[in-house]
């Protein structure tokens, strides 16, 4: 279940970006999470940038001032989602999946009895 994201602010910057999800719900503790992933970019000036997700390349642009993408994916527990070029990251958010299970049960009872 990806959680949304809020709505982004006024950019001032040389690349603007936004992702979404990057918090993903699963049922139970390992489960990969998935979700639609959607990214939007842009630039003042022409730029060449590529989107990859855990070092996998998902989509590219060649001299544009924005872009977007959105697929189907799934994820494990963590990925990393970054935009750049041949020199610069721009973008680098680690993507996180959350278990609605909790890690350990807690003890409701001492281990040890004076019985």
């Amino acid at each position: 279940m990806p959680l949304a994201a809020t709505p982004a602010e006024p950019c001032e910057t040389d690349l603007c970006w936004s992702a979404s999800p990057v918090l993903c719900i699963a049922s139970v503790q390992g489960e990969r999470c998935e979700a639609e992933l959607k990214v939007v970019w842009s630039s003042p000036e022409p730029v060449d940038l590529c989107l990859y997700l855990a070092d996998e390349a998902l989509s590219c642009w060649q001299q544009q001032q924005q872009g977007q993408w959105s697929s189907h994916l799934i994820w494990p527990e963590q990925a990393s989602l970054t935009l750049r070029d041949t020199e610069k990251v721009y973008l680098d958010e680690m993507l996180k999946t959350v278990s609605r299970q909790p890690k350990r049960r807690r003890r409701l009872v001492a281990p040890w009895s004076v019985f």
